[in-house]
């Protein structure tokens, strides 16, 4: 029993590895259908904070809808009070890699720190994009919802969350096999 515990620690410490929160200018918040809400209410925490100052909102039409994610996000995060002036909009990805991609164009090569927020069970997946598709950045930190009802660190007791980050580690090596990823080193709560 004890082996299993190591194993799921490994796999959540792998998949969604804990990492201080520093403040960015610039946030990329990478669309959903799902987990709309909470990913609003955690982006107007960060902002609450003083997280970011200016947010990237990437997320083009997906699942056959016309209205994009990022306008749908973009939408709720400024009825929950974060001001027009802060969110930026990429409305053409349909996936992690053209999220990072195409707010990478929008933005050029003067962003050099980066706040990623989206989901817990793509936490890694989205730094590792970063780093393989966006090298002018320098520094970057990822802060994560995780709306599945049981803790980090309880992951497997989920069906759903569970199903999620069996696929992201499924999903790793095609993805470093095809440059799609980079793979990135956690110290002490920091990607170097």
């Amino acid at each position: 029993m004890k082996s299993a515990v190591i194993t799921r620690q490994r796999i959540i410490d792998y998949i969604a590895p804990e990492l201080e929160l520093f403040k960015c200018e610039h946030a990329l918040l990478f669309g959903s259908r799902h987990a709309q809400a909470p990913l609003v209410q955690h982006t107007k925490w960060l902002f609450d904070q003083g997280s970011f100052e200016k947010l990237i909102i990437s997320g083009g039409c997906t699942h056959g809808l016309a209205r994009p994610e990022a306008q749908d996000l973009a939408d709720q995060i400024i009825g929950a009070g974060v001001p027009a002036r802060v969110v930026l909009m990429e409305c053409r990805s349909r996936n992690t890699g053209e999220n990072v991609s195409f707010s990478r164009e929008m933005m050029g090569s003067a962003v050099r720190e980066l706040l990623l927020i989206g989901k817990i069970y793509a936490k890694r997946r989205y730094a590792m994009t970063v780093r393989a598709q966006w090298p002018e950045i320098e520094r970057m930190t990822c802060s994560t919802v995780n709306y599945f009802g049981v803790p980090r660190d309880r992951w497997w007791q989920d069906p759903e969350l569970k199903r999620r980050v069996m696929a992201e580690i499924r999903k790793v090596p095609s993805y470093l096999a095809n440059g799609y990823v980079e793979e990135i080193t956690v110290e002490r709560g920091y990607i170097v």
